[in-house]
């Protein structure tokens, strides 16, 4: 073996001889320490013996609160560190919700069933019009909406209503909505049913006539200046439409509306009271309300009776000239 690893052996084994011997000579002095602190606790016996049972009260009783206060500190870190998590999810969220589109166009009115059919036809048109607004009317847009109040004159008949609140706007909404239902019943057709929640209007829905179904069947009626048939991208348009009616009103029928959401996305005031004219006109309708709440009521109902769409969708083309 080499001097040098020879030498280092040794250093290290007297290391430990020495580490041992301090360890031991420790162990003594503290066991002797101890024993002449029994020693002379037994021989003198000069503390009083409730002092000795307060002092260990004392003790137990400090023992206990510094346990309680590190249980306490633990406790409050806990929940900060979940506030934090949830200050930071809640800024995430909002921040994920306010750059939404439908938050920064359509907050106030709900998403409009256009959007959906417009972003299939041309997204930039739909871009534009959510930063400008909606173009200068054409004669088209001039034909089809005379077209419509013309065919909607021969079911229903409009009135002026002075509308005061959310609450009102919805509960005239929800109430046209049943009247169009009960006269799809008992007429077999009704006109410009609007829609809940998505902004929409469903343009005309029949009764079937053979008693074999019961399914409404939902029409869209579309007008043209010019006596051609529109392109394939337009029908696709129109069919696309007529299916998010579908999809809305099959939603409505089965009960899906969740309206805890609907009155949080609106900021509605469910139980707030309507006003004196929209009462009197609810109670003339036929389903009496003085709040929002009491409306959603026959709403509901009036849903629960209505039997899903037919899968077999009508789009009626009308020509025009002028």
């Amino acid at each position: 073996m080499p001097l040098s690893s020879s030498l280092l052996a040794d250093h290290d084994l007297l290391a430990r001889f020495f580490l041992f011997v301090r360890a031991a000579v420790t162990l003594c002095i503290e066991s002797a320490l101890a024993q002449s602190f029994v020693t002379l606790f037994e021989r003198r016996k000069k503390i009083d013996p409730q002092l000795a049972l307060a002092l260990k009260v004392s003790m137990e009783e400090e023992r206990v609160r510094q346990e309680a206060a590190a249980k306490k500190r633990a406790q409050d870190a806990t929940k900060k560190h979940n506030n934090n998590n949830n200050k930071k999810k809640k800024k995430k969220k909002k921040s994920r919700l306010s750059d939404s589109l439908v938050n920064r166009f359509r907050r106030k009115s709900g998403l409009f069933v256009t959007d959906i059919t417009a972003s299939e036809w041309c997204e930039k048109q739909v871009d534009l019009l959510f930063q400008y607004g909606k173009p200068k009317a054409t004669r088209a847009m001039k034909a089809d909406t005379a077209r419509h109040a013309k065919l909607e004159q021969g079911v229903i008949q409009r009135v002026q209503v002075q509308i005061c609140s959310l609450e009102d706007k919805w509960a005239i909404k929800l109430m046209n909505f049943i009247v169009g239902a009960n006269q799809l019943f008992f007429d077999g057709m009704t006109r410009e049913l609007p829609c809940v929640w998505v902004v929409g209007v469903i343009d005309e829905i029949r009764m079937p006539i053979e008693e074999t179904s019961r399914s409404p069947l939902l029409v869209d009626t579309k007008t043209r200046v010019r006596d051609t048939f529109p392109s394939e991208p337009q029908r696709r348009n129109g069919r696309l439409q007529l299916m998010c009616y579908k999809y809305l009103w099959d939603n409505l029928v089965a009960g899906n509306l969740q309206w805890t959401q609907f009155f949080d996305f609106f900021a509605l005031d469910r139980y707030s009271p309507l006003s004196d004219e929209i009462i009197e006109m609810t109670a003339n309708s036929g389903c009496p309300s003085k709040t929002l709440d009491d409306m959603v009521k026959y709403f509901r109902n009036a849903c629960s009776m209505l039997p899903l769409a037919d899968k077999e969708l009508l789009e009626a083309q009308h020509f025009s000239s002028s």
